[in-house]
């Protein structure tokens, strides 16, 4: 129930006009603290976890956060194309993939996290930043566990939760099931490994 809740939350909304904050975060359990059989020993602190990408309306502060297999440029910069204005002012961090942005016809800002620069201006990625906070201590508060086949799922709730609160308990409720509204979520669906596991299925039996 609470998955096909946590589906119902997924829903698409309007492009953000901006100014919007991009950035990705990794999630999952640290290589030390594995099992000396499930190590990869890869010597990088990203191995082995899963990137989650996302994208913060400062106007509005909606986020749209998803799972994703590569933190490259084109899945980067489509991920602010598809949730962004054309011409919105984009904040990110020194990240290379980022670069294309202002040839995408973005205005793109750039904070230097690597020589310690956290906020130039109106240049910074905290907000973005603090989702990824509030979405962690989800992640190992409340959930204490999360399979990586299933963490687009739980990624799907979280920005909901991070809007403010302007509407009372039952408001929010009604909108939840207006959003639930004509979805249908199957067992094969809810078991899938992955976001595109379904639509992977289809297509081999297609």
């Amino acid at each position: 129930m609470a998955n096909r809740i946590r589906q119902a939350w997924d829903t698409r909304e309007e492009l953000f006009a901006g100014p919007v904050e991009a950035h990705e975060s990794y999630f999952g359990g640290k290589e030390p603290y594995k099992h000396e059989s499930k190590r990869l020993r890869a010597g990088q602190d990203t191995v082995g976890k899963t990137t989650v990408a996302g994208v913060k309306d400062r106007a509005t502060n909606k986020v749209h956060a998803e799972v994703i297999e590569s933190a490259d440029a084109p899945t980067l910069t489509g991920l602010v194309e598809g949730n962004a204005e054309s011409g919105a002012t984009v904040f990110t961090d020194e990240l290379s993939a980022y670069t294309p942005l202002k040839g995408m016809g973005y205005e793109h800002g750039k904070v230097k996290h690597s020589v310690g620069q956290h906020v130039d201006g109106m240049t910074h990625t905290n907000g973005i930043e603090s989702f990824w906070a509030m979405m962690k201590r989800g992640y190992h508060g409340t959930y204490h566990q999360v399979s990586a086949e299933h963490l687009h799922r739980y990624v799907a709730e979280f920005p909901r939760s991070a809007r403010p609160a302007a509407k009372d308990t039952l408001a929010q409720m009604s909108e939840v099931m207006h959003d639930g509204n004509g979805q249908q979520t199957t067992y094969s669906e809810l078991i899938a490994r992955g976001p595109h596991a379904h639509k992977m299925a289809e297509e081999l039996v297609a």
